[in-house]
């Protein structure tokens, strides 16, 4: 069974399009090296990731403009503006010889999951919605129709939200953006078919059992209908949302590809692993070979639910052959302040005296009142409330997975690995904290414990999640917390 991408093209225009990136790439010859060491030429490119930030559109560390390109929601034609940062979306197009920018000729947006939560579990960090099992992660981008910063309890039981992420081996979607919906006009799962049963009518994805006998079906060859193995969207009506599920439209996906020498650049889990010359990544087939880079892991970590990048060329085969594979770092720091100082020229920042640095892969989102469009650093100033998700790169430095601007006068939050620890204080990111008679101590349940256990755990190299007030340089701890490895996202 082929594992659920969420993105593909569609009809004959996509076939057109996919002719000429085929031209395109045969014309620069070898992908990455023709356009980037050789001849200086564009090269024709594939990419499945995140949207970082827009200005016209960040995926996967390129900035492809978007002035002429076709965009499609969910199977509609759309504009770029609809887009929103932390969707999953599908570039084709070509790569500029810099590597860092290009030109999308179509860009395609497919919701995973879309519908009521039926459960949120706080300890597990997940939701149930229309039986498809969503986790998030300090990395999810959390948004709201009508604004503001919505955070895990918002999104109770009935809540309408729309969801886009990485789906693993076992189905589960890894949320990189989970919106609070005001109203949805349909319900939507994205996924692959387990089964079919023809005769009635029904398929399963995830567990979700599906009846198309009133469906209109888009994308399917000739007349053939649902297949196991398939991967598809279904649209149903809003209003049910347990037990059979009735489709109004049922629309075949496709996993990234291209013509032979076609640049591919793959953000995904492992959704197929069979060894480390042949896995797929999203529903995209990938092998590697002796001269494949590897970053921030090895070979031997590849496996099914890793989460990996992997940049390439396209083989004859349409196999996706990895020049460098990229592991994914945890990403467990946490820095929510004011911003002291910006640095355009060096694309940093800081923040409580730390200094946070940024990329072409790090996303930005403007959830303050009057948010500005194209939201990146330039636009971030001086006494801004932010919070960034990120790793450590030295002892009190940060590279910024997700920078998100939020409204003044949020409570100050740390969250890493502790240092001098001696009861009642500690230093965290190179800030001073202190403890005291009004600091309440806790663990990832929420359940209090002493300050002598909350010590203990950080001196043992526990990460701890700091909150409080920051005063003449330091942070007047009013709780403390030993975190799970689910709240960190690990």
């Amino acid at each position: 069974m082929r594992s659920p991408p969420r993105h593909g093209w569609r009809g004959p225009a996509a076939a057109l399009a996919l002719a000429a990136l085929a031209t395109l790439a045969s014309s620069c010859g070898s992908g990455i090296t023709a356009g980037i060491e050789g001849t200086g030429a564009k090269v024709a490119s594939v990419s499945a990731g995140t949207i970082s930030r827009f200005g016209s559109i960040f995926v996967n560390g390129v900035e492809y403009d978007t002035t002429t390109a076709a965009v499609s929601i969910d199977g509609q034609g759309a504009a770029a503006g609809d887009l929103r940062v932390g969707q999953v979306v599908l570039v084709q197009g070509s790569i500029d010889p810099n590597g860092t920018t290009g030109k999308a000729a179509q860009v395609e947006f497919d919701t995973n999951v879309q519908g009521p939560v039926a459960a949120a579990n706080a300890a597990a960090s997940t939701l149930t919605v229309l039986g498809q099992t969503v986790r998030i992660s300090p990395q999810t981008s959390l948004a709201a129709d009508a604004g503001g910063t919505p955070n895990f309890a918002s999104f109770a039981a009935g809540a309408q939200v729309s969801v886009s992420g990485f789906v693993n081996a076992n189905g589960d979607i890894s949320a990189t953006r989970v919106q609070l919906r005001s109203q949805v006009a349909d319900y939507l799962i994205a996924g692959a078919v387990s089964s079919v049963n023809a005769p009635a009518y029904q398929f399963l994805i995830n567990g979700a059992r599906i009846d198309f006998s009133g469906a209109t079906l888009i994308g399917f060859p000739g007349a053939r209908s649902v297949q196991p193995g398939d991967v598809v969207q279904i649209a149903t009506a809003s209003g049910r949302s347990t037990g059979t599920l009735f489709a109004t439209r049922v629309t075949l996906l496709a996993g990234a590809s291209g013509g032979s020498g076609t640049r591919g650049d793959i953000d995904g889990d492992v959704t197929r692993f069979a060894s480390t010359t042949d896995f797929d990544v999203d529903g995209t087939r990938v092998t590697t070979n002796a001269q494949t880079l590897f970053q921030n892991g090895s070979a031997s970590q590849l496996a099914a639910g890793v989460e990996i990048s992997v940049q390439g060329d396209f083989d004859a085969t349409g196999t996706l052959v990895a020049g460098s594979v990229q592991f994914a770092r945890s990403a467990p720091i946490l820095v929510k302040g004011s911003v002291d100082a910006v640095d355009p020229s060096t694309n940093t920042l800081t923040v409580l005296g730390i200094s946070v640095a940024t990329s072409a892969t790090t996303r930005f989102e403007d959830q303050s009142a009057a948010p500005v469009s194209p939201f990146n650093l330039g636009a971030v100033a001086v006494g801004d409330f932010v919070e960034i998700h990120g790793s450590l790169t030295s002892a009190n430095a940060v590279a910024a997975s997700l920078l998100t601007r939020e409204e003044p006068g949020g409570e100050t939050e740390l969250r890493g690995q502790a240092t001098s620890v001696a009861a009642p204080s500690l230093t965290l990111l190179g800030v001073s904290a202190l403890t005291g008679s009004n600091t309440r101590f806790s663990n990832s349940a929420e359940t209090t414990i002493t300050s002598a256990q909350f010590f203990a755990g950080a001196a043992a190299g526990a990460t701890v999640d700091l909150q409080g007030v920051f005063v003449g340089g330091v942070l007047q701890v009013t709780a403390a917390v030993l975190p799970s490895a689910a709240d960190l996202g690990e």
